[in-house]
């Protein structure tokens, strides 16, 4: 059974080492590694995040495979981290993790996700696809600009932003 629990930075070291892990998926697609928070992250990144993101955990047997970062913004949330351990995908750990982060969104009575995913990053692209995110645009003037620039911060380059509606029973 996979449990889900919000983090706090006493798990940093298996946050990283799950990420980090990832890495060989994304050398071949980020032009510039050095600048990227997708691959070898640090102390100071985790740090940083956990100052203005809530980290959820899926343990699973014992052991940590999965972690997703958790925003509560004015009229949606985000989701600015979406992790599964490399070696652990296509196992429903990244379908159980959003799963609960579906739940949590509709627990703060909002309708709506977003997040942010590498243009080249097929297999995350499918994932969310798959799970009915659909693309709201890949245009950097228009995500920096639209609802008052609320995403600014988070933009990168080269990445499509994303969404997904949930229905409210």
């Amino acid at each position: 059974m996979h449990l889900i629990v919000r983090t706090g930075t006493e798990l940093i070291p298996e946050i990283i080492e799950i990420l980090n892990s990832n890495a060989p998926l994304y050398r071949n697609i980020i032009h510039d590694v050095s600048s990227s928070d997708e691959i070898d992250v640090d102390q100071a990144w985790a740090e940083k995040n956990f100052q203005i993101r809530d980290f959820f955990i899926l343990r699973d047997n014992g052991a940590y495979q999965a972690f997703a970062t958790y925003q509560k913004m004015e009229s949606f949330s985000y989701i600015g981290y979406f992790f599964v351990r490399y070696d652990q995908h296509r196992k429903n750990y990244g379908q159980s993790l959003m799963n609960f982060l579906e739940f949590q969104t509709l627990r703060d009575n909002l309708a709506e996700i977003r997040l942010f995913v590498h243009k080249h990053a097929e297999w995350a692209l499918n994932f969310y696809k798959k799970r009915g995110f659909t693309v709201i645009s890949s245009n950097k003037n228009e995500i920096i600009t639209m609802d008052d620039g609320i995403m600014k911060p988070f933009y990168v380059d080269e990445h499509i932003y994303m969404h997904k509606q949930l229905s409210i029973k």
